[in-house]
């Protein structure tokens, strides 16, 4: 039951979301057929979401969404990480692929290491 109730809230949250751009109007046919399509919703068992890059872009930490980058086709959740509060870190900007700019990061493989993985890439 409680498994039920997340996803039908998960569910109106995106509808509710998916009305409004980042102007507070609504939205274009192409935002919402983005939203529409992604193919699977995280859910408390940990499923795997699977993201487009045009998906990724929506979780960029604007408009309660939460923040997610993408290194090699993995999806990482970097919302609530300090480094990345301001919604870039290093030339990275959440809700993209950042796999060029983080190879060339010291400590990259043990940061990913600490972070949540949500999802991946379908591109």
């Amino acid at each position: 039951m409680k498994k039920i109730m997340i996803i039908v809230f998960a569910l109106f949250a995106l509808v509710f979301l998916s009305a409004c751009n980042t102007n507070g109007t609504f939205s274009n046919d192409n935002e919402d057929d983005l939203k529409k399509d992604v193919i699977e919703v995280k859910e408390e068992n940990d499923e795997l979401m699977k993201l487009t890059i045009e998906q990724l872009a929506m979780y960029n930490g604007e408009n309660g969404n939460p923040s997610y980058i993408a290194v090699n086709g993995v999806v990482y959740n970097i919302t609530g990480v300090s480094a990345w509060a301001s919604g870039s870190h290093n030339g990275g900007v959440a809700g993209t692929d950042v796999t060029e700019l983080i190879g060339g990061a010291g400590h990259a493989e043990s940061v990913l290491a600490d972070l949540e993985i949500v999802g991946e890439t379908l591109e």
